[in-house]
């Protein structure tokens, strides 16, 4: 087991070079600097970013009974800043934060101090030019990268819009489409429900189980939800923690649909598997979707439109793409993400050892308690390993 460091920051006096610096460029371009708590409402927060990071992150419970966790990213405290305060920010904002975010480590040889880790980023909130704000917010990150020293890295791309789009041009039960899009990021479970699509009427459930969704096909919604308390009840299955009774009951209802649904046919499958297949420089992919498109018959025109604008706003920042690549399968481990996503990693380093990520994710203001659905989009540095890089020493 670590042992866990006294210090924070292993070289202070470095580490604040390196913030005053990313943080300078990000002021300079106009954003406001805010500083989110650390301790945020676990309820609220971790229904949003994901099972990867939700079992790494520190959760714990005050003396009121109130469930509180120490925050493992900046994006959502930022949100909940700009939601709370909205006289102040009204529609948009442009923000700026530096501070610790705490995660457990993965595996045993994690360093002492990856428990607390140390991130500076920025978050556009409201309706701006979607994709000239995506390649600026790419620019931007790139930059602040090259401001600390370091040139010799690799850019990954992806796009959840894209796929959603692809999703939307194949005929399909919408709640298929649905269950695919957001498992996307969870690479085994997506291929698992793929499989079960193929064949949804041989899921295996045990009888009592089977024998109630036989019923729910045939049932109201108030009907089902009566069934399904009394099959709680029977099996002593305690409605516990977030999900309702109407929320299980209507999950029920999508497997009981499911087994007397036909299958997803092989072509579209495999569609979809080469769609996922797609890998290749940025510049390039634009006519592999177009040729996909073509020859299955698919309607992607607008989501093609905005991958190539996309590309059209990088060229014009002088963005460098020769260490760039697209990889369709690509979507980071935040449940949040909904469209353009990116990473900058170095080729050494561990997993989930990238120095900068981010991305849109227009579903989140919302989610979060907003009464307007805002788009999104930001960008976070990992300060510790911008400092290991420089140091020559890579975490």
């Amino acid at each position: 087991m670590n042992e866990i460091s006294a210090s924070a920051v292993p070289d202070l006096k470095a580490m604040n070079a390196l913030e005053e610096k990313i943080t300078s460029l990000f002021s300079g371009q106009g954003f406001e600097h805010i500083d989110p708590a650390i301790i945020q409402p676990a309820d609220v927060y971790l229904q949003q970013i994901g099972e990867s990071i939700r079992g790494r992150s520190y959760v714990f419970t005050d003396i009121d009974g109130q469930e509180l966790c120490l925050r493992p990213d900046l994006t959502v405290p930022a949100a909940r800043v700009f939601i709370e305060d909205h006289e102040h920010y009204g529609d948009k904002a442009r923000v700026y934060y530096s501070g610790p975010t705490f995660r457990y480590p993965y595996g045993d040889t994690a360093s002492d101090h990856s428990r607390e880790f140390r991130q500076a980023g920025i978050e556009i909130f409201g309706k701006e030019d979607t994709e000239k704000v995506e390649a600026e917010v790419l620019s931007l990150t790139i930059n602040a990268i090259k401001e600390v020293g370091i040139s010799n890295f690799n850019i990954r791309l992806g796009d959840l819009g894209l796929f959603d789009a692809l999703l939307y041009a194949i005929d399909m039960p919408e709640r298929w489409r649905k269950r695919l899009s957001e498992n996307f990021w969870r690479p085994e479970e997506f291929r698992a429900i793929l499989k079960q699509l193929s064949a949804p009427q041989n899921l295996e459930y045990e009888e009592g189980l089977r024998s109630l969704l036989r019923k729910l096909n045939d049932l109201s919604t108030k009907e089902s939800e009566a069934h399904v308390s009394q099959y709680l009840n029977d099996h002593a299955i305690p409605l516990i923690g977030a999900r309702t009774l109407p929320e299980i009951t209507n999950q029920l209802r999508a497997k009981a649909a499911d087994l007397v649904a036909n299958p997803l046919e092989p072509e579209k499958i495999e569609l979809i598997e080469r769609y996922l297949e797609i890998s290749a420089p940025p510049k390039a992919v634009g006519a592999r979707l177009e040729d996909l498109a073509e020859k299955s018959g698919l309607d992607l025109t607008h989501a093609l439109e905005r991958y190539q604008k996309r590309i059209e706003w990088l060229n014009k920042l002088e963005v460098d793409l020769s260490n760039a690549q697209f990889t369709a399968e690509f979507g980071r481990n935040l449940e949040y993400y909904t469209g353009f996503v990116f990473q900058i990693e170095k080729q050494d380093m561990e997993q989930d050892g990238h120095i900068a990520g981010g991305g849109r994710y227009d579903n989140l203001i919302q989610s979060l308690g907003s009464t307007k659905s805002l788009p999104a989009i930001g960008t976070a540095l990992h300060l510790d390993r911008l400092a290991a890089l420089i140091d020559g020493d890579v975490l």
